[in-house]
Protein backbone atom coordinates (compact mmCIF):
# COMPACT_ATOMS: atom_id res chain seq x y z
CA UNK A 1 0.00 0.00 0.00
CA UNK A 2 2.86 2.40 0.80
CA UNK A 3 5.31 3.14 -2.02
CA UNK A 4 8.35 4.42 -0.10
CA UNK A 5 9.96 5.95 -3.18
CA UNK A 6 7.16 8.41 -3.84
CA UNK A 7 7.61 11.57 -1.73
CA UNK A 8 4.49 13.20 -0.36
CA UNK A 9 3.54 16.27 -2.40
CA UNK A 10 4.91 19.45 -0.82
CA UNK A 11 1.46 21.06 -0.93
CA UNK A 12 0.17 18.24 1.30
CA UNK A 13 2.98 18.76 3.80
CA UNK A 14 2.25 22.50 3.84
CA UNK A 15 -1.38 21.70 4.77
CA UNK A 16 -0.17 19.33 7.50
CA UNK A 17 2.09 22.10 8.83
CA UNK A 18 -0.81 24.54 8.81
CA UNK A 19 -2.93 22.15 10.88
CA UNK A 20 -0.07 21.39 13.30
CA UNK A 21 0.69 25.11 13.68
CA UNK A 22 -2.97 25.79 14.46
CA UNK A 23 -3.06 22.89 16.92
CA UNK A 24 0.23 23.55 18.74
CA UNK A 25 1.16 27.11 17.88
CA UNK A 26 4.70 28.18 18.69
CA UNK A 27 5.48 24.79 20.26
CA UNK A 28 5.36 23.35 16.74
CA UNK A 29 7.03 26.15 14.79
CA UNK A 30 9.80 26.84 17.35
CA UNK A 31 11.11 23.32 16.89
CA UNK A 32 12.83 24.44 13.65
CA UNK A 33 13.99 27.89 14.66
CA UNK A 34 17.00 28.82 12.56
CA UNK A 35 16.23 26.18 9.92
CA UNK A 36 14.67 27.03 6.58
CA UNK A 37 11.00 26.03 6.63
CA UNK A 38 11.30 24.81 3.04
CA UNK A 39 14.01 22.35 4.13
CA UNK A 40 11.84 21.04 6.95
CA UNK A 41 8.84 20.65 4.65
CA UNK A 42 11.01 18.82 2.11
CA UNK A 43 12.23 16.47 4.86
CA UNK A 44 8.66 15.73 5.96
CA UNK A 45 7.78 15.10 2.31
CA UNK A 46 10.57 12.52 2.12
CA UNK A 47 9.77 10.88 5.48
CA UNK A 48 6.07 10.61 4.61
CA UNK A 49 6.82 9.05 1.23
CA UNK A 50 4.05 6.92 -0.16
CA UNK A 51 1.17 8.28 1.88
CA UNK A 52 -0.17 10.05 -1.22
CA UNK A 53 -1.51 6.57 -2.07
CA UNK A 54 -3.15 6.34 1.36
CA UNK A 55 -4.43 9.84 2.22
CA UNK A 56 -6.80 8.37 4.81
CA UNK A 57 -3.75 7.66 6.97
CA UNK A 58 -2.77 11.32 6.99
CA UNK A 59 -6.32 12.31 7.81
CA UNK A 60 -6.33 9.75 10.62
CA UNK A 61 -3.06 11.11 12.03
CA UNK A 62 -4.38 14.69 11.96
CA UNK A 63 -7.47 13.54 13.86
CA UNK A 64 -5.39 11.63 16.44
CA UNK A 65 -2.67 14.11 17.33
CA UNK A 66 -1.04 13.74 20.75
CA UNK A 67 -2.45 16.12 23.36
CA UNK A 68 0.85 17.19 24.90
CA UNK A 69 3.65 18.11 22.58
CA UNK A 70 3.64 18.37 18.80
CA UNK A 71 4.79 15.22 17.02
CA UNK A 72 8.07 14.89 15.20
CA UNK A 73 7.89 13.63 11.63
CA UNK A 74 8.66 10.12 12.89
CA UNK A 75 5.90 10.26 15.50
CA UNK A 76 3.47 11.64 12.91
CA UNK A 77 4.39 8.82 10.50
CA UNK A 78 3.86 6.27 13.29
CA UNK A 79 0.36 7.67 13.87
CA UNK A 80 -0.32 7.39 10.13
CA UNK A 81 0.55 3.69 10.25
CA UNK A 82 -2.07 3.20 12.97
CA UNK A 83 -4.83 4.18 10.54
CA UNK A 84 -7.32 1.42 9.77
CA UNK A 85 -6.43 -0.36 6.56
CA UNK A 86 -8.99 -0.01 3.79
CA UNK A 87 -11.13 -3.06 3.10
CA UNK A 88 -9.99 -4.35 -0.25
CA UNK A 89 -12.04 -6.87 -2.17
CA UNK A 90 -10.73 -10.40 -1.83
CA UNK A 91 -9.92 -12.48 -4.85
CA UNK A 92 -12.06 -15.54 -5.32
CA UNK A 93 -10.57 -18.78 -4.07
CA UNK A 94 -9.03 -20.72 -6.94
CA UNK A 95 -10.75 -23.91 -8.00
CA UNK A 96 -9.06 -27.12 -6.94
CA UNK A 97 -7.43 -29.27 -9.59
CA UNK A 98 -8.03 -32.86 -8.44
CA UNK A 99 -5.46 -34.36 -10.83
CA UNK A 100 -2.74 -32.01 -9.62
CA UNK A 101 -3.69 -32.66 -5.98
CA UNK A 102 -3.39 -36.45 -6.52
CA UNK A 103 0.01 -35.97 -8.19
CA UNK A 104 1.35 -33.89 -5.27
CA UNK A 105 -0.07 -36.27 -2.65
CA UNK A 106 1.49 -39.28 -4.37
CA UNK A 107 4.92 -37.62 -4.17
CA UNK A 108 4.45 -36.68 -0.53
CA UNK A 109 3.47 -40.18 0.51
CA UNK A 110 6.68 -41.56 -1.05
CA UNK A 111 9.03 -39.24 0.85
CA UNK A 112 10.29 -40.07 4.34
CA UNK A 113 8.44 -38.38 7.14
CA UNK A 114 10.01 -35.53 9.05
CA UNK A 115 10.03 -37.68 12.19
CA UNK A 116 12.00 -40.46 10.48
CA UNK A 117 14.50 -37.95 9.04
CA UNK A 118 14.94 -36.53 12.56
CA UNK A 119 15.55 -40.01 13.98
CA UNK A 120 18.01 -40.72 11.17
CA UNK A 121 19.85 -37.47 12.02
CA UNK A 122 20.09 -38.50 15.68
CA UNK A 123 21.39 -41.99 14.82
CA UNK A 124 23.94 -40.58 12.35
CA UNK A 125 25.08 -38.04 14.93
CA UNK A 126 25.50 -40.72 17.61
CA UNK A 127 27.36 -42.94 15.16
CA UNK A 128 29.74 -40.06 14.32
CA UNK A 129 30.35 -39.37 18.02
CA UNK A 130 31.10 -43.05 18.68
CA UNK A 131 33.50 -43.07 15.69
CA UNK A 132 35.36 -40.10 17.16
CA UNK A 133 34.20 -37.48 14.66
CA UNK A 134 34.80 -34.08 16.26
CA UNK A 135 31.75 -31.88 16.74
CA UNK A 136 31.38 -28.68 18.68
CA UNK A 137 30.26 -29.14 22.30
CA UNK A 138 26.94 -27.53 21.39
CA UNK A 139 26.26 -29.99 18.54
CA UNK A 140 27.29 -32.92 20.73
CA UNK A 141 24.90 -31.74 23.45
CA UNK A 142 22.11 -31.32 20.89
CA UNK A 143 22.62 -34.85 19.58
CA UNK A 144 22.64 -36.34 23.09
CA UNK A 145 19.58 -34.35 24.21
CA UNK A 146 17.67 -35.27 21.03
CA UNK A 147 18.54 -38.94 21.53
CA UNK A 148 17.38 -38.82 25.15
CA UNK A 149 14.13 -37.10 24.15
CA UNK A 150 13.47 -39.83 21.54
CA UNK A 151 14.47 -42.62 23.91
CA UNK A 152 17.46 -43.64 21.80
CA UNK A 153 20.29 -45.16 23.83
CA UNK A 154 23.47 -43.11 23.77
Amino acid sequence: MINQTEALPLAWVEKIFKKLTLAYGRDFTARWEGIETADVIEDWSHELAGFANWPEAISYALQHLPAGKPPTVFEFRAICYLAPKPNLPALPEPAANPAFARQVLSKVSRTPSQASRYTDWIRAGLSDLQAGVKRSPTVERMIREAAAAKGIAV
